[in-house]
C-alpha cells in the first residue's frame, strides 16, 4: 500500500517468504516496493491478478483501490484468504465492500477441505461441484449473495476444523 523500502524474510522454503519476520525466517532482505496504483500506472490494464500472501493481500488492495475506481475494466483476482490474519486493523471485509462499491463481487468460493462446510450449510449453499485438490475433495461455489461470501471468506469459524471455511476466492469486476 505504499512505495518504497521493505524488509523481506526469506526462509529455507520460498512459499515461506514473509514481508513479516515469522519461525521460518532466516534472512532479512531489503527490497524496492510499490503501490498496486504505482505498479499499474505504467501498464496495460490488468484483466487477471493472482495472490497468495499470508494476509497482506489487504495492504495490496488498499494499495490498488484508487487505480480500480479510477480506470474502469474487467478484471480477475484469484487469492487465498487468510481469515486468521485478518482483525481491526488488517481487516480485509472492510476492504472487500469498497471494491464492491466500484463493482467488484466474489464470483466463486473454493472451500477448505471439507465437503460443504458448515457455514455454508447454514445459509443454505450447495456446492455447484467438488475437485480434487492436492489430495482433498473441495467445494466449489458460485452464486453466493457477495455479503454472505465476505462474511464466510474472511472470518473464523468454529463449527470448522481449524477455523477457516474458505481457502480461495475469485473477486471480479465485468468490463
Amino acid at each position: 500500500n505504499h512505495d518504497g523500502i521493505s524488509s523481506f524474510w526469506l526462509a529455507s522454503q520460498p512459499n515461506l517468504n514473509s514481508v513479516n519476520k515469522t519461525k521460518h525466517s532466516i534472512r532479512e532482505q531489503k527490497i524496492p516496493c510499490f503501490s498496486l496504483d504505482t505498479f499499474c500506472s505504467t501498464r496495460k490494464y490488468p484483466n487477471f491478478i493472482k495472490m497468495d500472501i499470508e494476509g497482506h493481500e489487504v495492504s495490496v488492495f488498499e494499495g490498488g483501490y484508487e487505480y480500480f475506481k479510477n480506470n474502469r475494466g474487467e478484471t480477475h483476482f484469484l487469492l487465498e484468504v487468510h481469515a486468521k490474519e485478518y482483525n481491526k486493523q488488517n481487516d480485509f471485509a472492510k476492504v472487500l465492500k469498497k471494491y464492491e462499491e466500484i463493482g467488484f463481487k466474489i464470483k466463486k468460493i473454493m472451500a477448505t477441505p471439507v465437503s460443504n462446510p458448515a457455514p455454508f450449510k447454514r445459509l443454505g449453499y450447495k456446492p455447484d461441484f467438488e475437485m480434487l485438490s492436492d489430495g482433498w475433495t473441495r467445494s466449489i461455489y458460485t452464486n453466493v449473495e457477495n455479503d454472505h461470501a465476505i462474511e464466510i471468506s474472511t472470518n473464523l469459524h468454529n463449527d470448522v476444523y481449524g477455523g477457516k471455511a474458505v481457502r480461495a476466492i475469485l473477486l471480479s469486476r465485468e468490463g
